[in-house]
């Protein structure tokens, strides 16, 4: 069945299951929805109504200004963890690509470059993520964009967000654009 939520974002697949996404999805708008069924060449059509719930959100403008918030940090999580799903297959594959060549003659200066370039990309990762292991991880690694992001989507309602929020979802969106544009920059100009 459907649980009224729009779909998950994009999971890092090396994050341990209680931190690959979040618990639960962006809550879908207030509205008539249509439901179609296909089934054995047959469709059928129905419509199903989600109305608000005044309690969580008093009005029509606070339930959109809350969706458009947890829209844009998963949005924004999405696009951290499609990263990080990159680097992690760079990370496999550049040191297995140099162990493969290394020894081979002429071909130090490519085994150089490739181990370089790995390094580069555990940089930018870590630009993005503290990478933690385990939950008591988060209380020891300092917490970059994606952890930030991990923690706001938690604290977050589905009214419209306060505006500590608010600055903290600017302040997380900075860095995340920042270490994006290094990560496109890199994936463009090295990979």
């Amino acid at each position: 069945g459907w649980d009224l939520r729009a779909d998950a974002p994009v999971p890092w697949a090396r994050a341990p299951k209680w931190n690959r996404t979040p618990e639960q999805n962006v809550p879908v708008l207030s509205g008539t929805y249509a439901v179609l069924l296909h089934r054995d060449g047959t469709t059928l059509r129905s419509t199903i109504r989600v109305n608000a719930d005044r309690r969580l959100v008093p009005t029509d403008r606070d339930e959109q200004r809350g969706h458009a918030y947890l829209t844009g940090l998963y949005a924004q999580l999405s696009q951290i963890d499609e990263a990080l799903n990159v680097l992690d297959n760079l990370r496999l594959q550049l040191p297995a690509r140099a162990k493969t060549i290394e020894g081979t003659a002429g071909d130090a200066v490519l085994v150089t470059r490739l181990r370089s370039l790995s390094a580069q990309s555990d940089d930018i990762e870590r630009t993005l993520t503290s990478q933690p292991d385990n939950s008591q991880d988060n209380d020891f690694l300092e917490d970059m964009p994606r952890e930030r992001l991990m923690t706001l989507i938690g604290s977050a309602s589905r009214s419209t967000p306060t505006n500590e929020q608010l600055r903290e979802a600017a302040a997380i969106a900075r860095e995340t654009n920042a270490a994006l544009d290094r990560y496109r920059a890199f994936i463009a100009s090295e990979i």
